[in-house]
């Protein structure tokens, strides 16, 4: 009776262990382990044996826990003293963000154990990019581009990747690559923006290019380079052109240059300016909503607002096991006060009936 007690408040009863055969996972690939369970001090009855896929993001100070998945490994299971009982754990990751310093990846290995505290065990895997991200990302490497301290931050529902040139021939001519990468059936689009240094005084220009690079590219990062050289050059030709014969006006794209008007051509100057402020603004609300859009669908995210809803209504299930674990154990707590009591009133009418034979015992003597 006494370890029943014990086990329901977690002492003694079985316990989980999930070991896997690498914690390195690429999307669309097999994580792949072995679920341990071993026998406590006593029988256990299980519910249920289930693994939790989670993903925790961190943005600023906010962080945001995500449930990719519930699996049910196993159901009505009992266990047994000195029971070691291992299970099959497969799982393939669909299309995650990478990890990186904001974000990561955990497995919540769970045994639901009725009128009882749970048992639990948490494992960290790493998410790799899916291997023609792997690949450009790799190339920009060996362009000599290293990623800065924020790269791989979520911004909304997509991951920014951000890069610095700190060797090779792009160093010294942009400051800043910063990325968007979506699979599509052909290949990898990537939204880029560029900071260009356009010599002189500190000046920069952005833009906001988009290159498409079909899968036959992505076959090696020779080929990768090939094409990011291209783009690049182009971009940075194209950064020039613009820099040197731009109109002496505010663009928003071009946050850092200083202008001057004199004379008459201060009307058309104001004029152009507005124009351009106008419709750059509307160019970048059509790309964020191009971005928005693509993303939502390349990550399958339309059920965006019903996954929270389903989470929440999933922390709101944990929130009351965890009272009901709350209750189970004080009721554990009252079994054993009272079986604690039974056993002092029984000592203590043992002892009394031992002096009762003591005396008479004596009397028999005299």
């Amino acid at each position: 009776m006494f370890k029943k007690l014990l086990n329901k408040i977690g002492i003694g009863s079985a316990s989980v262990n999930l070991v896997l055969e690498s914690d390195h996972v690429r999307v669309g690939e097999e994580l792949l382990g072995t679920i341990m369970i071993k026998g406590g001090n006593s029988e256990t009855k299980v519910d249920a044996v289930n693994v939790n896929v989670v993903m925790n993001t961190r943005h600023g100070d906010d962080e945001t826990t995500h449930e990719i998945a519930k699996l049910q490994i196993v159901q009505g299971l009992v266990v047994r003293e000195g029971d070691d009982l291992r299970y099959p754990f497969r799982y393939t990751l669909p299309v995650v963000p990478q990890s990186s310093p904001y974000v990561k990846f955990s497995l919540h290995t769970e045994l639901d154990i009725p009128g009882a505290v749970d048992k639990h065990d948490f494992d960290d895997f790493i998410v790799l990019p899916a291997a023609p991200v792997g690949v450009i990302q790799e190339a920009l490497h060996h362009l000599g581009f290293a990623p800065k301290e924020d790269s791989g931050e979520m911004e909304g529902r997509y991951q920014k990747f951000e890069y610095k040139p700190v060797a090779g021939a792009f160093q010294g001519r942009l400051s800043e690559l910063e990325a968007i990468f979506l699979l599509e059936e052909t290949g990898v689009r990537m939204y880029v923006e560029l900071d260009h240094k356009t010599g002189g005084f500190g000046k920069e220009i952005e833009t906001t290019p988009t290159v498409f690079i079909g899968y036959d590219h992505l076959s090696s990062v020779e080929s990768a380079c090939a094409v990011l050289v291209d783009f690049l050059e182009h971009e940075i030709h194209n950064a020039g052109y613009a820099a040197s014969h731009a109109v002496h006006a505010p663009s928003h794209h071009a946050p850092h240059h200083h202008h001057e008007f004199h004379g008459s051509d201060l009307g058309n100057a104001v004029a152009t300016g507005i124009v351009s402020g106008l419709v750059a603004a509307a160019v970048d609300v059509v790309v964020e909503e191009m971005v928005e859009d693509a993303i939502e669908n390349a990550l399958g995210l339309d059920d965006f607002q019903a996954s929270i809803d389903e989470s929440v209504a999933n922390l709101e299930a944990i929130s009351a096991e965890m009272d009901q674990s709350i209750a189970n154990l004080e009721a554990a707590i009252q079994d054993y006060d009272d079986a604690v009591e039974d056993l002092e009133e029984a000592v203590e009418e043992y002892e009394e009936a031992t002096d009762y034979s003591s005396d008479d015992s004596s009397s028999d003597e005299d």
